[in-house]
């Protein structure tokens, strides 16, 4: 009877051993990911967003749209919603094509929303009547700067034709003479 308990004894311990050192390697691995972050995942690294098709976009006067993508917080993943609102403005050439360019919506004097007045052929800043020519230059008001054009690439067809335009999404700070951006 001595011997059994010898052996329950050492199976026990063993069992025991084993727990430990399996729950030791799941607190290193759970503080390891902690200590990365989500930054270590890689899932946002580039601010290209599709925004709409080409043929969407009118000719000759700004259009609205909305850019969508997914959503992170810290762990969280967030189906694609909406983190913006752009004016996209279209240009056709003969023979060289269609030019799209991309204005942020928001005010760089105070970050307010810009709006186009069809009246004025401009767009505008209601909080401090700040004006922009549809190019995008300033016209009047107090914004330190012109309206913060961002990147645009018209895609290649996809397999049903669709030609998509594509803008590098960047928030720029207001009021500072300076683009700088907010990633």
């Amino acid at each position: 009877m001595k011997e059994e308990t010898i052996q329950r004894r050492a199976f026990l311990t063993t069992v025991l051993r084993w727990t430990t050192t399996l729950f030791g390697f799941v607190l290193v691995a759970v503080g390891v990911r902690f200590l990365l972050g989500p930054s270590g995942s890689g899932k946002r690294a580039s601010r290209r967003r599709r925004v709409l098709p080409l043929d969407r976009v009118p000719t000759n006067r700004p259009f609205r749209a909305t850019v969508r993508a997914d959503r992170w917080d810290a762990y969280v993943h967030y189906p694609p919603g909406p983190i913006g609102t752009v004016w996209l403005t279209r240009q056709d050439a003969d023979g060289v094509g269609p030019r799209v360019r991309c204005f942020q919506s928001i005010c760089p004097h105070l970050g307010c929303g810009i709006d186009y007045a069809s009246d004025r052929n401009a767009f505008f800043c209601p909080c401090h009547l700040s004006e922009f020519a549809i190019d995008g230059s300033r016209r009047l008001g107090p914004s330190p700067r012109d309206m913060d054009e961002l990147a645009v690439t018209i895609t290649k067809p996809d397999t049903d034709g669709t030609r998509w335009v594509e803008v590098e999404y960047v928030e720029f700070r207001t009021g500072v003479a300076r683009k700088q951006p907010v990633l």
